[in-house]
């Protein structure tokens, strides 16, 4: 079987596929690399984590629900997670320093995080 019928073929299988494991089955059995991903692809689905500034948040709000955005800030600056530091400046406004370079959350982002942690956990205030 040559490359393009291999392509046709896979392809075909794709679109009459009812699912997207189904339509990428034919891939994983046919590519030397994908037999080292086998065993990833049960972990592929579950559900991450939040960083340490959604967990602190939803830890929050699930404790006091009717908390505030100011209300959080004021307790994320009381007792920040580990590595993270609370700044507030004239002229940067109000951040959250992570422990690497790359790690920052600015306010427009930590209100956002706190609005998706509402919606999440059904609080309507």
């Amino acid at each position: 079987m040559g490359f393009l019928e291999l392509i046709v073929d896979l392809a075909s299988d794709a679109l009459t596929a009812s699912t997207a494991e189904e339509a990428v089955q034919p891939l994983i059995d046919v590519s030397d690399e994908a037999i080292f991903a086998k065993p990833f692809l049960k972990h592929a689905r579950r559900a991450r984590k939040p960083g340490a500034i959604r967990g602190f948040i939803r830890v929050a709000l699930k404790k006091t629900p009717g908390l505030i955005n100011e209300e959080l800030w004021a307790a994320i600056k009381k007792r920040p997670p580990k590595g993270w530091t609370p700044m507030e400046t004239p002229r940067l406004g109000r951040y959250i320093e992570g422990p690497s370079a790359a790690d920052e959350v600015k306010w427009k982002s930590f209100r956002t995080y706190a609005g998706n942690e509402r919606k999440r956990l059904k609080i309507h205030g």
